[in-house]
């Protein structure tokens, strides 16, 4: 049976089907998150963290179903899925099958176990206040907490046209 680390480095395309079977534990499941698809429908979806002994990895069920199997420590054979070789993520939809097993022979190291964690459940972004935000790394996620007491007239127009074009063209 194959790893995940074999199975995102071997050639392919970048979201293929994925038949054979794969053996993951469950390290850490998120909360269902609601939206709505190109075609209007309420959708659900779930996140979680796998891992094995060689790499953890992010994966998504569209299908939340079959989200009563999905227990941390749970050791599952996953078939029929996707996998995303650029995200190394993999996605679960309605034709996925998802599977208990027995657990692995050896127990995953605490570290990959972490890491699946937080793919899962990602820790709080660091509160930074509004007069040090300038000077945060770039590409770092925070949450500012702060007072706006004046604003730039041009800042204030740029808000404004943005605001409006977000309106008529959504990101």
């Amino acid at each position: 049976m194959k790893t995940l680390k074999e199975i995102f480095e071997e050639g392919g395309a970048a979201g293929a089907p994925y038949n054979t079977a794969l053996k993951v534990q469950v390290c850490g499941v998120g909360d269902v998150v609601y939206y709505k698809n190109s075609s209007g429908e309420q959708r659900q979806s779930l996140t979680m963290g796998l891992a094995d002994h060689t790499m953890t990895a992010k994966a998504i069920l569209y299908d939340v179903t079959k989200a009563n199997v999905l227990k941390v420590g749970t050791t599952l054979m996953l078939l029929n899925v996707i996998i995303k070789r650029d995200s190394k993520s993999i996605v679960k939809t309605n034709r996925s099958k998802l599977l208990k097993t027995s657990p692995f022979l050896e127990s995953l190291p605490a570290h990959l176990i972490k890491e699946g964690l937080e793919l899962a459940c990602p820790p709080p972004a660091e509160v930074v206040s509004i007069n040090k935000i300038k000077t945060s790394p770039v590409k770092t996620m925070v949450s500012i907490r702060g007072q706006v007491v004046s604003v730039s007239y041009f800042e204030f127009q740029y808000f404004l046209i943005f605001s409006m074009m977000s309106s008529i063209y959504p990101v």
